[in-house]
Formats: C-alpha cells, sequence, structure tokens
C-alpha cells in the first residue's frame, strides 16, 4: 500500500479535494499501525522485564511502568482516532467520507 494516492502517478497529478483527503486518510493509517506496533514492543518488553525480574523490585517496577505507559498510549491512541471519526460525523452527517476510510475512491 503506497502512502500517496493513485493519481501521484499520473501525469496530470492530484487536482481534486478528494485526494487531499485521501492523502491524510493513508498517513492516519499508517500512524496508527506504527503506533500500535509500538505499543505491541512495549507490552512485550515490559512482560518480559516483569518475567525475568527474579525478585528484583526495580525491574518489576520499571516493567510495570512500560505496561502502564503502552495502556495509556493505546487508550490515547483510540480515544484520537474515535475523536476524529466523531468530528467528521458532525461535519458530514451524510457520512461520505465513510468511502476514504474503507477504501480509495475509483478512478
Amino acid at each position: 500500500m503506497s502512502l500517496l494516492p493513485s493519481c501521484a502517478q499520473d501525469a496530470g497529478g492530484c487536482l481534486q479535494l478528494n485526494d487531499l483527503i485521501q492523502l491524510g486518510v493513508n498517513y492516519g493509517k499508517f500512524i496508527l499501525g506504527m503506533s500500535g506496533a509500538l505499543a505491541l514492543v512495549f507490552f512485550i518488553w515490559g512482560g518480559i522485564l516483569i518475567l525475568t525480574s527474579a525478585g528484583n523490585d526495580t525491574r518489576v517496577k520499571e516493567g510495570k511502568t512500560k505496561l502502564i505507559a503502552a495502556t495509556i498510549g493505546l487508550i490515547i491512541i483510540f480515544g484520537s482516532f474515535t475523536a476524529v471519526k466523531f468530528l467528521l460525523r458532525v461535519v458530514d452527517p451524510t457520512e461520505t467520507y465513510d468511502q476514504y476510510v474503507s477504501k480509495p475512491p475509483a478512478r
């Protein structure tokens, strides 16, 4: 999947507002995927720290801190996604923006 809309490879380029919206949606999906992957890495890292602590209180505390930070990060990520979806629904009650979230516009 390319981050740029398909019109970016055409000779005329991207000339419509829909293309700009598609670009934003593509970047949003990319950032959401990367932040989710990063949260998974922090969950694994925190779990490994706790499992390998061997009773060391500082390592257990560090592992718990990583797990809490990853959980708060996921809450922020999904909360912002929900807020954007809500704002789009308020601004555009016809829900025509959903075509950009689910699939790229047809050419």
